[in-house]
């Protein structure tokens, strides 16, 4: 009798622990040490940035938001998020510098965040190393772009929709997936594709939101429906919410595809050797010029180098020049789908292949303090700090091991091939897949394709930090499926 009164108050108190593991502020890795050691690398690691980049990277992109921000007409070349952001830094006194500072500690708290709500010590090692180990991440967030800050509030979405769905407190579930779709609403003025990136973890979203009403996520078709049109109204607001604040604050209507298109136009010309910019759009334009000043790896140079006219699409085009450019840039396409998608594809290669030489291989940073009309000066407080720290960026960059490209095609591999362990365990063992615990690796990996998709087709230059939420994306991806995976087999052996 006291053997068993002994076991039944062991499996009764492990079933209240699981019980209350089940609240999300509740989760506990491992260990003690495990724990501390997490939050200690990730707060030097981010003490370490903050000091020797202060105040952090400001390009051209930057400067001209913060002009904005300043008073400065406002254009629609950019979503106005990033203007915000630094209005509202400049209203308590803290300027470039607070977004800076804003950046690495939502990143780096972000990244403690992941690794400490892992379900075993090995699911909290590999976390912590995957999101601090990327090289993307040393070469592209300490610049003040719009890239970086769409990538912090999805990282932030992911990571509040994930804890979510592990939280049986509706209190604090609802509240986790109400700042879960606040900050993928707001992830809508910072880039203008910022849907493409959305839209799967909107998906996750509606999932969760659906299971949590109590009723069988998988089996249900009424549940289907509920999750579509969930999808499809939180989308549509999305979208509203972005075309809305940009029409609402933009003086100066640019066309931003417009500056893609003339690139195509100029690329499938030099290519063919056929002139195909229409005459509306360039009265004085020849395919010598096109050559000229032709960038595989960027739109810029032509009109730096060009010596004829051309449209400024940072300022709008006319109707006219819109229709001829659009009949002009379809027709090109049509006739010669092989070039443009070489073309496209080349810059796609670019963008996430290593960065050597940015005329062949595309931009990676710019570590520069622009100065730029009447913005107050700035400049970097710690050289000596920062120069060392940028040579271990700099010998990170030219590396196929350390390209975008490879740490993403690694991702998915992994990914794909855990879910797929995960399914043939479960198909051998005659369980029905967990297709629910398949959704946030799945979701994070579609959010991560599809926003290099739109990439693909619109992107004006073959720069790195398109490649930032992508990354970030994937490694999120790899820990949700790792945890996943380690929690199972750890329920397994128990």
């Amino acid at each position: 009798m006291r053997v068993g009164s002994v076991l039944h108050y062991g499996i009764t108190r492990r079933m209240d622990e699981n019980a209350s593991m089940q609240s999300v502020f509740q989760l506990r890795a491992p260990s003690r040490m495990t724990r501390l050691v997490v939050l200690a690398v990730m707060a030097a690691l981010c003490a370490m940035q903050m000091f020797a980049l202060f105040p952090g990277y400001m390009s051209f992109d930057s400067a001209y938001q913060w002009w904005q921000a300043r008073g400065a007409p406002i254009t629609s070349l950019w979503p106005p998020g990033s203007t915000y952001l630094l209005w509202f830094s400049d209203r308590i006194g803290a300027g470039p510098p607070g977004v800076f500072i804003l950046q690495l500690a939502a990143y780096w708290g972000a990244a403690a965040t992941l690794a400490l709500t892992r379900q075993t010590r090995l699911g909290v090692v590999f976390s912590a190393i995957a999101i601090a180990s990327l090289p993307v991440t040393w070469i592209v967030l300490p610049h003040l772009w719009s890239d970086v800050q769409l990538a912090l509030l999805l990282l932030w979405a992911a990571l509040a929709l994930d804890l979510a769905s592990r939280d049986q407190n509706r209190r604090s579930r609802n509240g986790l997936l109400t700042i879960s779709l606040s900050l993928l609403v707001l992830s809508s003025l910072f880039r203008h594709n910022a849907v493409a990136a959305s839209f799967p973890i909107v998906v996750w979203w509606a999932t969760v939101y659906a299971r949590s009403k109590g009723t069988n996520a998988t089996a249900s078709r009424a549940q289907l429906f509920r999750v579509t049109g969930l999808t499809f109204l939180i989308t549509t607001a999305i979208l509203a919410f972005s075309v809305i604040n940009i029409r609402a604050v933009s003086s100066i209507r640019a066309d931003n595809f417009a500056l893609t298109q003339i690139w195509d136009l100029q690329a499938i010309s030099v290519r063919t050797q056929t002139m195909l910019v229409p005459r509306e759009i360039s009265e004085n334009a020849t395919l010598a010029d096109l050559q000229s000043s032709y960038s595989p790896v960027n739109a810029v140079p032509m009109y730096e180098r060009s010596k004829a006219r051309w449209p400024n699409a940072t300022l709008g085009l006319s109707d006219k020049e819109k229709s001829a450019l659009w009949r002009a840039w379809a027709d090109a396409v049509a006739a010669h789908p092989a070039t443009y998608v070489s073309h496209r594809l080349h810059v796609l290669r670019r963008t996430l292949g290593p960065k050597r030489v940015p005329e062949i291989d595309g931009g990676s940073d710019e570590r520069q303090l622009m100065h730029l009309q009447d913005n107050p000066p700035l400049v970097f407080k710690n050289p000596a700090e920062m120069t060392k720290l940028n040579r271990f960026v700099d010998a990170l960059k030219p590396n196929w091991w350390a390209s975008a490209l490879v740490w993403i095609a690694a991702a998915v591999a992994l990914v794909v091939s855990v879910l797929t362990r995960e399914l043939l365990s479960a198909r051998s063992n005659n369980t029905r897949a967990p297709w629910l615990d398949f959704l946030a690796p799945v979701a994070l990996c579609a959010s991560a394709l599809l926003y290099l998709f739109s990439l693909a087709v619109a992107a004006p230059a073959a720069d790195l930090r398109y490649a930032f939420w992508p990354c970030v994306a994937m490694a999120l991806a790899v820990s949700f499926a790792m945890d996943f995976a380690t929690a199972a087999s750890a329920a397994k052996r128990r």
